[in-house]
C-alpha cells in the first residue's frame, strides 16, 4: 500500500525562520501569484487603452462629421441666398413683361431646373402667397373681420375640417384673453405640457397653427397649401383669383359650387387680366357675385420662394417670403425646414 504524503504549509515555516528567506515551496507559489497579477494588470491596461482610443476616434469622427455638416449648412445657406436672388430677378422680369397681372402660366411659376454645384445640387420653385387665405385677415385693427371669417369657415368646411377652428385662430391673434364661442384662450393652453399662452398678435409663420387648440398634424397638413401669414394694413389683403386653388375659390362665396370653382381654376391656367373680366364670365352671370369685388384681384404682391439644396447627400429646404412693389423687391421673412 502506498502512502500519500501531504506537505503542509506549516512545514515551510521553520525553514523560513531558520534561514530568513522563503523556502522553495512558497517561492514557487509567490512567483505564480505575481505572474497572474501581472497578466491581469496588462489585460486591464490593454482593455482600458482600447476603450479610450475607441472613444477618442469616435469623438474625432463626430467632430469631423459636425464640421462637415456645419460647412455644408453654411454653403447651402449661401446657395439659398442665390436662389432668392433668382426669384427676385424672375419677378422683376415678370413685371416688365406682364405688368399688373400674375398667373400660374407665367415664367415665374416654373420650377428652376436642377443645378449641379460643388458638393451637391440645388433647385427652386415659387408660389403665390396672394393666392392663399391670409390668416391675419381675421382680426385687423382690434376688430373682427366678419367677411374674412366667413370665407375661412367655408374653406375649413370644404376641406372637411371643423369650421370652429376659425374662432380658435381669432382668439390666438386678438388682444383679449376671453375665448369666443368655440375658441380657446390662455386657460386652454395652460393645460399643455409645457404650458404656454395665446400670442395675442398677428401670425408670423403658418406653423404657429400647430400650437392652436384642435390643430394636429393632419389638420395642419390639409390647411398648409391654402394659408399664408402676410402683413396687413388697415384692410385685409385680397385673393388673387388667377392663382387661388379651387377650394379657396369655392370658399369665397357660398354661391360658388365645386363645379364652378373647378371651371374658374381652369386646371391652373386661369389668366384673368382684370376683376371685371372674372366677374363678367358667362358662367357667373346668374350669380350675383359683385360683392366679391373688394375681396379679389388679379395681381400679387407676396411670393414664396422655396429652394432645395442637397449637399453631401443631405437635403435642406429654405423658404423666403418676397414682397414685390412697383419699384422694389424685398425679403420680409426667411425660414428653414418648412413653411
Amino acid at each position: 500500500m502506498y502512502r500519500v504524503r501531504r506537505i503542509s504549509r506549516r512545514s515551510c515555516l521553520p525553514a523560513l525562520f531558520a534561514r530568513g528567506s522563503l523556502p522553495s515551496c512558497m517561492n514557487r507559489h509567490s512567483q505564480k501569484y505575481e505572474s497572474g497579477v501581472a497578466l491581469i494588470t496588462v489585460l486591464l491596461i490593454v482593455a482600458l487603452g482600447t476603450i479610450l482610443s475607441t472613444a477618442a476616434f469616435r469623438q474625432i469622427a463626430l467632430d469631423v462629421r459636425r464640421s462637415s455638416n456645419l460647412s455644408g449648412a453654411e454653403q447651402g445657406y449661401q446657395y439659398a441666398l442665390g436662389l432668392e436672388g433668382w426669384a427676385m430677378a424672375a419677378l422683376a422680369e415678370d413685371w416688365r413683361l406682364s405688368g399688373n397681372t400674375d398667373s400660374r402660366i407665367e415664367p415665374w411659376s416654373r420650377p428652376l431646373p436642377v443645378i449641379q454645384v460643388d458638393g451637391g445640387q440645388l433647385t427652386g420653385v415659387m408660389d403665390d402667397l396672394d393666392g392663399r387665405f391670409n390668416l391675419n385677415n381675421l382680426f385687423i385693427g382690434g376688430k373682427r373681420q366678419e367677411e374674412q371669417i366667413r370665407i375661412f369657415r367655408r374653406l375649413l368646411t370644404v376641406l372637411g375640417l371643423n369650421p370652429d377652428l376659425a374662432e380658435v385662430a381669432i382668439d390666438w391673434i386678438d388682444l383679449d384673453s376671453y375665448p369666443g364661442r368655440g375658441g380657446a384662450e390662455d386657460t386652454e393652453y395652460a393645460r399643455n405640457d409645457p404650458p404656454y399662452r395665446a400670442a395675442n398678435q398677428p401670425f408670423t409663420h403658418p406653423t404657429e397653427l400647430r400650437l392652436l387648440y384642435g390643430v394636429d398634424q393632419d389638420v395642419y397638413d390639409r390647411l398648409r397649401p391654402f394659408i399664408a401669414t402676410l402683413p396687413t394694413g388697415e384692410e385685409p389683403t385680397q385673393v388673387n383669383i388667377n392663382t387661388a386653388r379651387p377650394e379657396l375659390l369655392q370658399a369665397l362665396s357660398d354661391r360658388i359650387t365645386p363645379g364652378i370653382a373647378e371651371e374658374l381654376y381652369k386646371d391652373g391656367k386661369a389668366n384673368f387680366e382684370t376683376v371685371d373680366a372674372f366677374l363678367n364670365q358667362q358662367r357667373l352671370q346668374d350669380l350675383p357675385l359683385t360683392d366679391l369685388r373688394p375681396l379679389i384681384k388679379t395681381h400679387s404682391n407676396f411670393f414664396l420662394a422655396h429652394g432645395t439644396v442637397e449637399m453631401r447627400g443631405v437635403a435642406q429646404h429654405y423658404y423666403s417670403v418676397i414682397q414685390r412693389s412697383t419699384t422694389s423687391y424685398q425679403t420680409v421673412f426667411r425660414s428653414r425646414g418648412s413653411y
